[in-house]
């Protein structure tokens, strides 16, 4: 999948081995005042980006199957509500949760903190670690690199070409992976601020914070990404391009044909299509 301000294309491999360009308008929201204002734009970003993503695998899967049936609105923001529920409560409460149920042995704001942290991090890292396991997913974050190396040869002014993108890499600096470890790492200072607190008091201010801690995180993301060059950024960015092995893998060749299909449709121009939430594609 590939999005800037005005659409977002999607290309699938059919099971035929051609190749399906869908295109639609981008949400509004990237149009809006609201998208160009620090901190409000990461929280906007962050929601439309679960959306779009969401109805682009479903799409995909749709077409991979053969089937390119209609998707529902209901199962599709059912999926997204759903998703975002799971992850709140596997990455953000469980945390806070066992962190609490150690405050008898880890005295003071910063100990605690700085466990629930490493809990955070660790679930995550065992959940990719999980996930990635399974051929299915594993394809996923093969296309995902894929998508990384096609902006990066871009990014690199070097030729749009399957043999040129495969030479560059798989991580880039504006990742999401980027984000949410940007978004653990502040965490441990905003929830050092909170001071001990009861249990409860303690998951209710983690739910409370979720849109600031995602506002600071995008803000950061984007600044890192601007200052790249400065050894300083590359230094505070390491961990995240590292995680980003994780979560974007080696793509093989056939899969960076899609994603440079993808970007090529996406800088060619209009040529509007109906929207994913009908299921409709276009050669």
């Amino acid at each position: 999948m590939m999005r800037n301000r005005e659409r977002v294309i999607v290309a699938v491999r059919r099971p035929d081995g051609s190749i399906a360009l869908h295109s639609e308008r981008a949400s509004p929201l990237y149009r809006s005042r609201l998208a160009k204002m620090p901190f409000c734009r990461g929280i906007l970003a962050l929601w439309d980006a679960l959306g779009t993503g969401i109805k682009a695998l479903m799409y995909s899967a749709e077409v991979a199957a053969g089937q390119e049936a209609e998707l529902g609105a209901v199962a599709l923001w059912g999926t997204a509500a759903l998703s975002v529920a799971l992850a709140i409560l596997l990455f953000m409460l469980l945390p806070a949760f066992i962190a609490g149920l150690l405050s008898n042995v880890l005295r003071g704001a910063l100990l605690q903190s700085l466990a629930e942290s490493l809990i955070r991090v660790g679930l995550f890292l065992g959940y990719v670690l999980a996930i990635s396991r399974v051929p299915e997913v594993a394809r996923v974050l093969a296309y995902h690199g894929a998508e990384h190396k096609v902006i990066n040869a871009y990014e690199a002014r070097a030729e749009l070409s399957v043999e040129s993108a495969m030479r560059h890499r798989t991580s880039h600096p504006r990742c999401g992976t980027s984000f949410l470890l940007n978004l653990v790492l502040l965490s441990i200072v905003l929830f050092t601020l909170f001071g001990e607190q009861p249990l409860l008091l303690r998951l209710g201010t983690r739910l409370l914070a979720i849109p600031l801690l995602a506002a600071l995180s995008y803000e950061l993301m984007r600044l890192l990404a601007r200052h790249s060059s400065n050894p300083l950024a590359r230094a505070f960015m390491a961990p995240a391009v590292g995680l980003q092995s994780l979560t974007a893998k080696e793509p093989s060749p056939d899969m960076v044909e899609v994603a440079l299909a993808a970007f090529t449709a996406l800088r060619a121009g209009p040529a509007e299509t109906p929207s994913m939430a009908t299921g409709s594609a276009t050669d």
